[in-house]
């Protein structure tokens, strides 16, 4: 499985976890997230434009909280 199919499982599972879903939703939402975190992949690495930062980068698996989502790409 692709590490953004998988990424995407998880926030839709964290999504669902919040709200009633029907399974529809679930797939479409599932569909719609990978398709949109493999373009951002393909576009960023396609780009010359490096980042060189000092902060530390945070795991995903603690990005997804209860009532929050942090964002990775900063």
């Amino acid at each position: 499985m692709e590490i953004f199919l998988r990424r995407a499982v998880e926030i839709v599972k964290a999504q669902a976890s919040n709200r009633s879903m029907t399974k529809d939703e679930i797939a479409s939402m599932v569909r719609c997230i990978a398709k949109c975190i493999a373009t951002l992949i393909e576009s960023q690495s396609s780009s010359n434009y490096k980042t060189t930062s000092t902060i530390p980068l945070l795991d995903s698996k603690n990005a997804i909280k209860e009532g929050s989502i942090i964002c990775l790409e900063c």
